[in-house]
């Protein structure tokens, strides 16, 4: 089965990059201003194809082509900014949270997440602490980390979670292992891919990330399967997959830096 996600991040004001989730300049190349999320999703409605209902009914699902919409790192605009935008068309999301800032400024509420669950989103982990470099963690922190972050929205919740996604990019099977063993049945990485594939034990689904600059006709073209536009995410993401292994650190400074040149002037 082929089923494409895609992800997003938080959803801004114009100028107010600050006002959700992670603040650096790296996190700010994944903030997109509200007008430009709006386009994208009449852009979307213009296909006349809407997202699933939920990563369950799109693995069940007997159209060729289901497509999910996921939010990473549970920034405050999740709630404010981009579960209302798609509520209005009677769309659903997968919102996966970094527990550890639940209630942190700029970040969604216990309340926030009680709403979007009784809003029929689905409400999922980001980790505990979003780790810089997932796939390098010792196994028994990873396991710590999916474990407390579960509880962590079990509790909020009030209910089971067994979905999450991976944060930073950094993907590996061991992580997956860690997750299976935390009690997650379905994990999302940022892969570039549309395959579904079971992996230790969990159910993994790769996302096409969509970032500032990312155009409507590009968004389109995922959601359609176009593979000129798949085909280009997975070049990108893997040349900058070969440059993490490489550089290590040295990448993570290097992409800071990058980021902040290439930050919109006030």
């Amino acid at each position: 089965m082929k089923l494409t996600t895609l992800l997003y991040h938080d959803v801004v004001q114009p100028g107010e990059q600050a006002s959700s989730g992670f603040v650096s300049p790296a996190a700010d190349a994944y903030k997109i201003e509200a007008p430009v999320f709006l386009r994208h999703l009449a852009a979307i409605a213009e296909t006349g194809c809407g997202p699933a209902l939920g990563v369950v009914d799109a693995l069940r699902a007997s159209t060729t082509d289901p497509w999910l919409f996921t939010v990473d790192d549970g920034g405050v605009t999740s709630a404010t900014e981009i579960a209302p935008a798609l509520e209005r068309r009677g769309w659903v999301g997968h919102f996966f949270i970094t527990t550890g800032q639940i209630g942190a400024a700029g970040f969604v509420s216990e309340r926030q997440l009680r709403e979007l669950d009784r809003a029929g989103h689905v409400v999922g982990s980001h980790t505990e602490s979003h780790p810089a470099r997932m796939s390098r963690v010792p196994y028994p922190r990873l396991v710590e980390e999916w474990t407390r972050s579960r509880e962590a929205l079990e509790r909020v919740l009030e209910k089971s979670v067994v979905v999450a996604s991976v944060p930073g990019g950094h993907y590996s099977r061991t992580v997956a292992r860690a997750a299976f063993e935390a009690g997650y049945r379905i994990l999302f990485t940022s892969e570039p891919q549309r395959r579904v594939e079971q992996v230790e034990g969990c159910t993994v689904l790769g996302r096409f990330c969509v970032k500032r600059g990312t155009p409507d006709d590009e968004v389109v073209g995922l959601v359609e399967g176009r593979g000129s536009h798949r085909r280009r995410h997975w070049v990108q993401w893997n040349t900058k997959k070969v440059a993490k292994v490489v550089g290590g650190p040295l990448y993570l400074w290097l992409q800071s830096v990058l980021a902040a040149r290439s930050r919109p002037s006030a």
